[in-house]
């Protein structure tokens, strides 16, 4: 015996056990069986397909950290660890999803943009912080390679930069066959920047020689309104972005991409 009479029913789909008012035609799953899925625009149909992705490394990921953990505690040999990994295809390697890569653009975009502000800076493209090594020996070369060699705490405490036991130190540290530098001054040639040094000693040396009480504290006075200029152009000159945003810009530095 059929449950719905053939005089029951209705050319709208209505009957007498499915009302007009009956919740499940409101249903997703009652609209998509007789309307078909909706339509989606492009930009919908990305968003949709990079939280596909996105939820596909993620469960890829926890189920490979589940078994890294399983291999840690002994559970499970590096062999049967490799085993599984291929068994169920999470092999991740340096794989990164869409998503995931499209998100780290977007970070680095917002961070350079920051930066750009706090610089003040026209044009995004150029370096806020940009500089040359000297190549001409002078005194001036001399303070200058000091700024520009020496830690930030450490210049910042140096009261007088041309006592000898300085002089000797970077002597030492810009020497090609130290190794002191290596991971820091990449951009210039070592061999010629420590000629330009050595020979600016000698130049301050001399002029060292000819001053009397007075040349002396000039100098000393010169030096601090220069080492300071130097470390604040580190900071950058905005006079509308708070220096807050300087730290800021630190720590996204560390987390960018985490």
């Amino acid at each position: 015996m059929p449950i719905i009479e053939s005089n029951q029913k209705s050319e709208t789909g209505y009957d007498s056990y499915h009302p007009p008012n009956d919740p499940l035609w409101q249903s997703e799953k009652v609209k998509h069986l007789l309307f078909g899925r909706p339509k989606v625009d492009a930009t919908a149909r990305k968003e949709l397909r990079k939280r596909y992705q996105n939820n596909y490394y993620q469960k890829r990921r926890d189920k490979r950290l589940e078994l890294k953990a399983l291999l840690e505690a002994g559970e499970i040999s590096k062999a049967e660890f490799d085993q599984r990994v291929e068994d169920s295809k999470i092999n991740l390697g340096w794989y990164r999803t869409k998503r995931e890569l499209e998100d780290l653009a977007d970070e680095f975009a917002a961070f350079r943009e920051r930066m750009r502000l706090a610089y003040v800076h026209d044009s995004e493209d150029v370096n806020p912080v940009a500089y040359e090594w000297p190549t001409v020996p002078s005194v001036e070369s001399y303070l200058r390679i000091v700024c520009l060699c020496l830690p930030a705490g450490l210049l910042a405490a140096t009261k007088d930069p041309s006592t000898r036991d300085l002089q000797i130190k970077l002597k030492t540290a810009l020497s090609t066959d130290k190794d002191y530098l290596d991971d820091w001054i990449q951009t210039t040639n070592r061999a010629s920047l420590a000629a330009v040094f050595n020979s600016s000693c000698d130049l301050l040396n001399i002029r060292l020689n000819s001053m009397d009480r007075g040349d002396k504290k000039r100098f000393l006075n010169e030096w601090e309104v220069l080492k300071n200029g130097h470390l604040l152009s580190l900071t950058g000159n905005s006079l509308n972005v708070p220096t807050c945003a300087l730290l800021d810009l630190v720590h996204d530095a560390f987390s960018l991409g985490r």
